[in-house]
């Protein structure tokens, strides 16, 4: 164990080594924080491991750790000064410090390491019902190929809540950041971090206020931006025809909040355009990708692999399972036949073919929705349908949006 005149470089009489003393207790000052702040256990390495391994004289030497700095920012520290194991000691918590970091934020790399990546996706609300996620989950060892790595059901509702929380209460990120410490795995070979949850927007009983979908969108984004510092954050979102979308999150509340917002909003004006407004303004820094619900059977492989950040032609478990549960008998029957015996020439050939397969032998109890809100008819069906399209042909021109199509 290092002793106290070790750690400190005092030497009795030497008014260098008090010198020595008071630096080398500014510095560790610097490493831990101030004397009172209170710290956690870590996630990846903690306080008695790296102490352990201090101990046991293991192949961590002196400049093999130094390697893990830049070498002018070593140089400027200063503490050549010290004896060798007072320098191990040293460094040892520069390397406390930065996996720390690591751990709380997503990820503060060291220089020329690649950012880690978080891809949310955030529903929207009655798009898939968690099937994504569970493709993504069964999909584990293709997913593995890029180092990408999808939070269970469990976890991603738990970074929602802190998220969600720390909004509402104003709660400091550094604080919020602590909560996550839980939640984010040990896995270091993860590059890629998927959350999934349609309430990463609010919860429905705010979808539909201040006359806009998901208002408050872009400002839980922006601070999920600063909750995850260092992060490169990409968001994934299905839209829906407002014309099925806001009768069903209507008929899903309580009768009292389903009144308040009828007394308050024009939905007419509601569109999905705000909120992509408001994403642009508030969090520029988060790649979007989006696609009509509408397309999911279709697209169903392009969307998990876009998330997972996957090459276009790895294969996945069960991508076709979605439109099968949709088709009738023979449309399954060509579905199948189609994809064992590859018949077609390339990609856009196959989307085309399930396409026409999907329109000659979908289901229609399946792809028809039955919407129960009073009054709510096929005429204003029909006209959100026609204002949902003229809103898809505009955000197909935006720059900084990704959408997927068949």
């Amino acid at each position: 164990m290092l002793s106290t005149s070790e750690i400190s470089g005092d030497k009795s009489g030497d008014t260098d080594g008090q010198s020595g003393k008071r630096k080398l207790k500014q510095f560790l000052t610097w490493i831990n924080g101030a004397p009172t702040r209170t710290r956690t256990a870590d996630l990846l390495i903690t306080n008695q491991l790296l102490y352990q391994l201090s101990y046991r004289g293991t192949s961590c030497r002196l400049p093999s750790l130094a390697e893990d700095c830049k070498s002018d920012f070593y140089s400027n520290l200063g503490i050549a000064r010290f004896s060798e194991n007072v320098q191990i000691f040293i460094l040892l918590k520069m390397q406390d410090l930065l996996l720390k970091t690591q751990a709380v934020t997503g990820l503060a790399k060291p220089q020329g390491v690649k950012r880690m990546q978080v891809v949310i996706h955030a529903g929207a609300a009655f798009t898939d019902d968690g099937r994504l996620l569970g493709s993504l989950l069964a999909n584990k060892a293709a997913l593995a190929q890029s180092r990408s790595l999808p939070l269970g059901p469990r976890h991603s509702r738990q970074f929602v809540k802190v998220m969600s929380d720390s909004v509402i209460k104003d709660v400091p990120v550094d604080d919020a950041q602590e909560d996550l410490r839980e939640i984010f795995p040990e896995d270091l070979n993860a590059e890629r971090l998927i959350i999934s949850s349609d309430k990463f927007f609010g919860p429905r009983r705010t979808a539909l206020q201040h006359g806009q979908i998901y208002p408050f969108a872009g400002k839980r984004t922006a601070y999920s931006e600063k909750l995850l510092e260092g992060a490169q954050i990409e968001l994934f979102v299905g839209l829906v025809n407002p014309g099925s979308f806001i009768p069903k999150i209507l008929m899903s509340l309580h009768e009292d909040q389903r009144e308040s917002i009828l007394g308050s909003t024009d939905l007419s004006c509601l569109s999905w355009l705000n909120m992509i407004d408001d994403l642009g303004d508030l969090a520029p820094g988060v790649k979007l990708t989006l696609w009509e619900n509408e397309d999911t059977p279709l697209i169903w492989g392009d969307i998990v692999r876009a998330m997972a950040g996957l090459a276009d032609d790895v294969a996945l478990k069960d991508e076709y399972a979605l439109l099968l549960s949709l088709l009738t008998g023979t449309g399954k029957t060509q579905l199948l036949e189609l994809i064992q015996q590859g018949t077609a020439k390339d990609r856009q050939s196959l989307r085309d073919s399930l396409a026409g397969i999907f329109e000659d032998h979908a289901q229609p109890e399946q792809i028809e929705e039955e919407l129960d809100l009073p009054g709510w008819n096929s005429d204003i069906v029909s006209a959100f349908s026609e204002l949902y399209e003229q809103d898809l042909a505009k955000i197909r021109t935006m720059p900084n949006v990704r959408v997927l199509h068949p």
